[in-house]
């Protein structure tokens, strides 16, 4: 298995040096892209606003979903080839036989999951017999898992309401729930009609991670043009580091319903990550990094609920070659 990988990733890479020193002949498509409202999917609309995918000779259209499970859906329906999503989606898709591959992280939840409960319940131990809403496999129910655990509270001992995000919000709104299970902005939602945060991933540090994920038959006909997605990324980042106002901005003229004083707010819950970041998390050759054993993390927790039939290799979907690419481009130009 381990001369097969190796055979896999010399081969990409000799096609995507190829490309880059030669450049390529043949036309890329245009490659559609699919993102929430998730506050770390956003800087993909900067992306495109200031024309970094063009910059990188790469044709990119955004499409914009109210939930994470249209971006899944769409994926999953061959609309779009690459996707921002949480390591639990990739996963559920890769158990329903969807070939693709994790290219890049996009964030770390640093707060923007959490669970939020009525006044009277102060901590997640008084959730003793009480209703939490959450969506069953989703990222909220493994950080309602996470919480319980940490409590040493069994989940036999709460009532876990199956809701959609959208549903969670409009019950607790009602009354009927004492938490909920979300994440921004959803979540904001729930603050604002009378709860407070009792836990979120700032408790457990790295371990909600959003990614971007693409279509193995993208990568298999154009790796420079998924390469080129990653450059883009990077370099847009790296702007919006030194331009937030300016780019938040653009965001707030995108979504419409949210202000740029909310935006700011929103971007505490999350930790973006840029090229630092994602070479800790993909490693060297000689040593692998975080994203493999959290990836690992998600796959149990999906296998152990059940909510996939079998385990997964995940070393078989994470891709690091673009990351370690961009390392050395990044390299070259700065001397």
């Amino acid at each position: 298995m381990m001369l097969r990988q190796a055979k896999l990733v010399f081969f990409y890479s000799l096609i995507l040096l190829c490309c880059l020193l030669v450049g390529c002949s043949k036309p890329s498509k245009t490659i559609q892209m699919g993102y929430n409202p998730w506050i770390g999917d956003q800087p993909i609309v900067i992306a495109q606003e200031k024309g970094f995918f063009k910059d990188e000779g790469v044709d990119v259209k955004v499409h914009y979903f109210t939930a994470l499970s249209d971006v899944m859906t769409n994926f999953a329906e061959n609309k779009i080839d690459v996707m921002l999503s949480t390591l639990n989606e990739a996963l559920l898709l890769v158990d329903k036989g969807e070939k693709l591959k994790i290219i890049s992280l996009v964030d770390y939840s640093n707060g923007a999951d959490a669970i939020i409960a009525k006044k009277s319940i102060r901590s997640i131990r008084d959730l003793k017999g009480k209703k939490i809403g959450v969506e069953i496999g989703s990222i909220s129910h493994f950080t309602v898992l996470k919480a319980l655990k940490q409590a040493n509270i069994s989940s036999n001992d709460v009532t876990l309401v199956n809701l959609s995000v959208q549903e969670g919000m409009q019950e607790f709104k009602k009354g009927s729930l004492d938490a909920l299970a979300s994440w921004s902005p959803y979540m904001d939602q729930a603050i604002q009609e009378g709860g407070h945060v009792i836990f979120s991933s700032r408790d457990i540090p790295g371990e909600i991670i959003d990614v971007i994920v693409i279509r193995q038959s993208l990568l298999d006909e154009d790796p420079e043009a998924c390469y080129k997605i990653i450059s883009a990324y990077l370099k847009t980042l790296a702007w919006f580091d030194k331009n937030i106002n300016e780019g938040l901005e653009i965001i707030s003229k995108s979504i419409k319903t949210i202000t740029i004083a909310e935006l700011k707010e929103q971007l505490k819950g999350v930790k973006l990550t840029g090229l630092s970041d994602n070479l800790v998390a993909f490693g060297t050759p000689q040593a692998k990094g975080t994203i493999y054993s959290a990836t690992q993390s998600f796959a149990d927790f999906l296998l152990e609920q059940k909510l996939i039939a079998n385990p997964i290799n995940t070393e078989e979907i994470i891709y690091p070659n673009f990351i370690w690419e961009y390392q050395k481009q990044y390299a070259i130009n700065s001397q």
